[in-house]
């Protein structure tokens, strides 16, 4: 298997930004496929990040990015039962 290059995560980072724009415009920002495809691109965003820290500062920042992520996940899902 070929390893995953910054290059290749940001092209990947573009393509799931322009689908998650196509989608949330043809089924509106509270449907359920754009949501997933703004979950998938944060993940991608994250990879991004974590592929080009220094090893050493990783942990902490895993754990930053963690909390950080499951805070917006839980906001996400508060403002879609709010709706």
């Amino acid at each position: 298997m070929k390893e995953r290059t910054i290059e290749n995560i940001s092209r990947d980072i573009q393509i799931k930004r322009e689908e998650m724009v196509m989608v949330a415009n043809q089924y509106g920002l509270t449907h359920e496929l754009t949501i997933r495809n703004s979950q998938d691109l944060d993940q991608l965003i994250n990879e991004y990040q974590m592929f080009s820290m220094k090893k050493k500062n990783r942990k902490k920042i895993i754990y930053s990015y963690a909390r950080r992520y499951c805070k917006t996940f839980y906001n996400r899902i508060l403002k879609l039962h709010s709706l």
